[in-house]
């Protein structure tokens, strides 16, 4: 596999406040685990009610870590993607940061698909 679009994808899209397009980088049976909810969200719904959510914060985004990304190839059409971001959003006028860390389970067809996305807060 010569290119790895995902997380770079996402992430744009996070920042732009692109919901639609965040979404589609999600394949329609995805997995994700949230850094900011307990239960794992296995619906397009659930996936689109918690990015709804984050973005309705004032400043939200992500920036990546692009030296801590790390890519495995698995077959032609399947690749992890794992490293760490930091996700930000203003709240009372201060600025809130949370380090978090990240594995991507991504599918190639037509388009770079997240299958499975395990988001969590780096332990202090």
């Amino acid at each position: 596999m010569n290119s790895y679009l995902q997380p770079e994808l996402w992430s744009k899209e996070l920042n732009a406040g692109n919901l639609e397009s965040l979404l589609h980088c999600y394949a329609e049976d995805a997995t994700l685990f949230a850094t900011f909810q307990a239960q794992p969200i296995k619906t397009p719904e659930g996936i689109r009610d918690y990015f709804f959510g984050f973005l309705a914060r004032e400043g939200a985004g992500v920036c990546l870590n692009s030296t801590s990304i790390a890519y495995q190839t698995f077959s032609n059409n399947l690749y992890i993607s794992t490293g760490l971001y930091e996700f930000f959003y203003r709240e009372k006028g201060e600025e809130i940061r949370h380090p978090a860390r990240f594995t991507y389970v991504v599918k190639v067809e037509t388009a770079h698909k997240i299958k499975h996305h395990h988001s969590s807060l780096i332990p202090a």
